[in-house]
């Protein structure tokens, strides 16, 4: 249910690192990978010193252990 609800979020701040990375754990549990990492890559790049982009590393790392 959170997807489409976190797509929305980021159709109006697409800059927004915190939603990226939230959207893309959502991915990473419905086991859409390919989707994931893409949205947890670019919510690293949007703020790299954000708390959310060491999480997301973590996640991109849980990904390619997959």
């Amino acid at each position: 249910m959170a997807a489409p609800l976190l797509k929305d979020a980021v159709k109006g701040a697409r800059s927004n690192a915190t939603y990226r990375y939230h959207l893309g754990l959502t991915y990473k549990k419905l086991n859409n990978l390919k989707r994931a990492r893409a949205e947890l890559e670019k919510s690293i790049r949007i703020d790299p010193d954000a708390p959310s982009a060491e999480k997301a590393s973590r996640a991109l790392n849980e990904i390619a252990g997959n």
